[in-house]
C-alpha cells in the first residue's frame, strides 16, 4: 500500500481525522491523505433498518480518485449494517481497496456512558487498523487481544485494542515485503 485515503462520509470532526491519520502512519508506514467529505448514496439507506447498507457504501468509496495500490478507509457516524448482521462496526474488502468503519456504536454515549474521548479514539483506531489490515489480506485471528480478532461487541473491541499479535504482525510484514502495504 503506497497510500491510504481517509474518506469521511458525512460530517466528521477534522481533529479526529487528523489524529487518526497521524496514528495510522505508525501502523502502516504509508502516506495518508484525508479527502473532502461525501454524502452516502441515498439508495444505500435501508428504511426498515434505519441504517446504511455497507454494500451501497463501498462502491461510493471505490469511485474516489486514487492512485494504483491505494487503500480507502471510509469513516462515518452513520450506523451501518449488512444483510447478515443487525449492525457492523466496520467491513472491508479482503485483499481489496476499500474498507469502512462506523463511529455510531463506538461512542461511549451510545451505551449510556458519559463521553470519554480517549476511549472513543482507542475504539476508532482499533476498528480502523482492523479493517485496513483486511484490505491487505489479513484474516481474523483467534488471539482475543489481537487487533485482528473478530469483534461482535464493544467489550471485545475494548479488550483487543489496536495492536497485532506476533503472528499477525508477521503476516503484515510479509505483505509489506510483497509490496501489498
Amino acid at each position: 500500500m503506497n497510500e491510504l485515503l481517509i474518506q469521511p462520509i458525512g460530517s466528521i470532526e477534522p481533529p479526529l481525522l487528523v489524529r487518526l491519520a497521524d496514528t495510522l502512519v505508525q501502523s502502516f508506514c504509508c502516506s495518508i491523505a484525508i479527502n473532502d467529505a461525501i454524502e452516502p448514496p441515498p439508495a444505500s439507506y435501508d428504511l426498515k433498518r434505519r441504517q446504511y447498507m455497507v454494500s451501497g457504501l463501498l462502491p461510493a468509496l471505490l469511485a474516489a480518485p486514487a492512485s494504483p495500490g491505494s487503500k480507502i478507509l471510509g469513516i462515518t457516524y452513520y450506523d451501518i449494517c449488512n444483510p447478515i448482521f443487525a449492525f457492523v462496526f466496520g467491513e472491508a474488502q479482503r485483499d481489496g481497496r476499500a474498507a469502512i468503519i462506523s463511529l455510531a456504536r463506538l461512542q461511549p454515549e451510545y451505551y449510556g456512558a458519559p463521553p470519554n474521548p480517549e476511549r472513543f479514539f482507542a475504539r476508532v483506531l482499533t476498528e480502523a487498523v482492523h479493517e485496513i489490515a483486511h484490505t491487505i489480506g489479513l484474516p481474523h485471528c483467534a488471539q482475543p487481544d489481537c487487533v485482528m480478532a473478530l469483534s461482535n461487541s464493544i467489550v471485545e473491541i475494548d479488550r483487543k485494542g489496536p495492536n497485532f499479535c506476533a503472528s499477525c504482525a508477521h503476516l503484515l510484514r510479509a505483505a509489506a515485503d510483497k509490496g501489498q502495504t
